[in-house]
């Protein structure tokens, strides 16, 4: 409800890099017909341009809606995957965190 007037939404950060995730993100939010959802060609500047910019000048952001960012875990080993339905390359590109576990 807060949030309903939103002209923007700008995404930012390593996980923004992902092109799987601004695809999703886009689908999602193609409907908001008001709403355009803006990623920077080299999001995760952004967040270190705006963290020295705030080290300089504390006042810098005036507006903060959410105190902390979120990562979601996938449930699957990548050799589950039928990875040839996905552009060459992509997989890796889009890996940040594999956990090592036995195989049961």
């Amino acid at each position: 409800p807060q949030m309903k007037g939103a002209k923007f939404l700008f995404v930012v950060g390593g996980f923004a890099s992902s092109n799987y995730f601004q695809m999703r993100l886009k689908q999602e939010f193609k409907f908001y017909r008001h709403l355009s959802v803006v990623i920077p060609d080299k999001p995760g500047l952004c967040v270190v341009d705006g963290a020295a910019r705030y080290g300089l000048e504390r006042n810098f952001v005036k507006i903060r809606r959410l105190a902390k960012s979120y990562g979601v875990i996938c449930n699957c080993a990548k050799s589950t995957l039928d990875l040839s339905k996905f552009p060459a390359g992509y997989a890796a590109k889009n890996t940040y965190y594999e956990k090592k576990t036995a195989n049961v």
